[in-house]
């Protein structure tokens, strides 16, 4: 793969993101790359001293780019699968938060940047479609890289879900909420409420309760890639029911909707520079 044009994509709340920027940036154009940013940018922040080829309208960016590289940490990688997706625009990202488990490289590595020049391969993530339906119509729909989640608004009390695959009753709970989850997302909220971590080279679909008061109903369940997961809520006290995509997406539900998880034709590409060690990167991100 040739790449002539990357877009710069930053999270520039995160410290050290002008420095980052200009590094990647010398960087790039020492190897014969144009820069591209969103337009955004133009006047929001000073870079003035860094050579920037092309300012553009986000999509036209992502559009532009032979790939986006993501200056960030994780949540700044989720904002930009979402446009990336929509193209297929291959996303590397380069760590400026706490964890950046989504990232292939620290700011330190940036000279691993020359691999570019050279072959190079791209890891496909799994993405979810979820539509809302009330009275059998859609009233919304989402796409998310990570996890789904339908939780309590501001009333702590707990929510009845019950869930179906293929259109058999699965299991009904008495929980906070529902994380419904890709193997990306496995590692993410997911797994701090206690479900399993699935190696990204799967496609699955992992369910996993919020504080389920059931002895039964508190362990995670994995689905096939192919299953239709329903998820109907039902708030046993009042109060608000919260449906949240990627973090990103909040949409609020009512008693007797539908939520309907499948996966989506959609899927996010990740440049590998480094050995896709998924374990080692597991251990060193999160052990």
């Amino acid at each position: 793969m040739f790449i002539g044009s990357v877009l710069l994509y930053p999270n520039m709340q995160k410290k050290g993101c002008i420095e980052a920027i200009s590094l990647v940036s010398e960087k790039l154009h020492s190897l014969g790359i144009d820069i591209i940013m969103s337009e955004e940018h133009i006047e929001s922040f000073n870079l003035n001293n860094i050579k920037i080829d092309r300012y553009l309208p986000e999509q036209e960016a992502f559009v532009a780019c032979d790939i986006a590289i993501v200056l960030g940490g994780d949540g700044t990688m989720l904002s930009a699968a979402h446009t990336a997706c929509l193209i297929n625009t291959p996303l590397l990202g380069i760590n400026l938060g706490t964890l950046g488990y989504m990232s292939e490289l620290e700011i330190a590595e940036i000279d691993l940047l020359d691999k570019l020049k050279e072959e190079f391969n791209c890891a496909h993530r799994m993405m979810i479609d979820i539509s809302v339906e009330r009275e059998s119509i859609q009233i919304a729909c989402f796409t998310a890289l990570n996890e789904v989640l339908i939780s309590r608004g501001a009333v702590a009390s707990m929510l009845g879900l019950n869930l179906i695959c293929d259109g058999s009753q699965v299991n009904h709970y008495r929980a906070d909420g529902l994380i419904v989850s890709t193997p990306t997302g496995s590692s993410a909220y997911s797994m701090s409420a206690g479900g399993p971590i699935i190696d990204t080279k799967l496609d699955a679909i992992c369910v996993c309760p919020v504080c389920s008061h059931s002895l039964s109903g508190s362990r995670a369940l994995i689905f096939s890639p192919k299953s239709e997961i329903v998820i109907k809520p039902l708030s046993e006290k009042g109060g608000d029911i919260i449906l949240t995509a990627d973090g990103r997406y909040s949409f609020p539900l009512k008693d007797g909707d539908s939520v309907i998880i499948t996966k989506s034709a959609k899927i996010t590409r990740f440049v590998k520079l480094k050995k896709d060690a998924f374990y080692d990167a597991l251990n060193r991100k999160l052990g």
